[in-house]
C-alpha cells in the first residue's frame, strides 16, 4: 500500500514538472508571439551569443545552425576558407526577454589531414548540443559557445567533438537618448 503511494506520489511529481516546463515554454512563445504581432520588444534586458571555434585541426566545420527556444537564430552551409577557421563570430545580439531559455547548435565538421592521413577528408562529424540558461531583467547575458576538441592522439575522432558554454552576466544601467527611447549600456558582474 505504501509503495503505491510513493509511486503515485513520483508520477505526480514528474507530471507537475512537466506542467510547469510546459508553462515556461508557453510563457516564452506568447512574449515572442507578443513581439511580432507589436512590432516592438518588451524585454528589458540584452542577451550576446558568441561562437568561438576551438576545434582542433583535425577537423574543418562545413556548416552551423543556432536555435533559440526553437526558433532559428543563425544557419550556414558549405563554409570555405575564414568561415571554416578557428576564432570567434557573433551569432546574435540583442533583446532577450527574462525567463529560462534553451540554445540549441548543430554542427557539422570534415575531418581534415594530409600526407596518410588525407583519408580523414571523406569523414563527416555531426554535434547537436543544448544549454538551459536564465536571463533576468535588467541584465546583459553573453553565452559563448565554444566547439572544441578534447582528448588526445589516442582518443578516437568521434569522441573528440566536444561543446562547452560560457556564460556572463552583466547589469544594465537604462539611460534615454534625445528623443527619450531607452538606450541600454552595460556594467560588468
Amino acid at each position: 500500500m505504501q509503495q503505491n503511494y510513493a509511486v503515485k506520489l513520483r508520477q505526480m511529481a514528474e507530471r507537475v514538472s512537466t506542467l510547469k516546463e510546459l508553462v515556461s515554454q508557453t510563457k516564452i512563445r506568447l512574449n515572442l508571439l507578443k513581439e511580432s504581432v507589436l512590432g516592438q520588444t518588451t524585454a528589458a534586458s540584452e542577451l550576446v551569443i558568441i561562437q568561438d571555434n576551438r576545434m582542433g585541426s583535425s577537423f574543418r566545420l562545413l556548416a552551423y545552425r543556432y536555435l533559440l527556444d526553437g526558433k532559428q537564430l543563425e544557419a550556414k552551409s558549405d563554409l570555405t576558407g575564414k568561415d571554416s577557421e578557428k576564432g570567434t563570430r557573433s551569432i546574435y545580439a540583442g533583446p532577450a526577454l527574462d525567463g529560462v531559455h534553451i540554445i540549441t547548435v548543430e554542427y557539422v565538421f570534415r575531418g581534415h589531414g594530409f600526407g596518410v592521413f588525407s583519408y580523414l577528408r571523406g569523414y563527416r562529424y555531426r554535434i547537436r548540443s543544448s544549454y538551459r540558461f536564465k536571463i533576468s531583467v535588467g541584465t546583459g547575458t553573453t553565452i559563448r559557445v565554444i566547439p572544441f576538441e578534447r582528448g588526445s592522439g589516442i582518443t578516437p575522432l568521434k569522441q573528440r567533438l566536444s561543446v562547452k558554454y560560457e556564460k556572463k552576466v552583466s547589469t544594465l544601467s537604462v539611460k534615454r537618448d534625445s528623443k527619450g527611447r531607452v538606450k541600454a549600456s552595460g556594467s560588468k558582474k
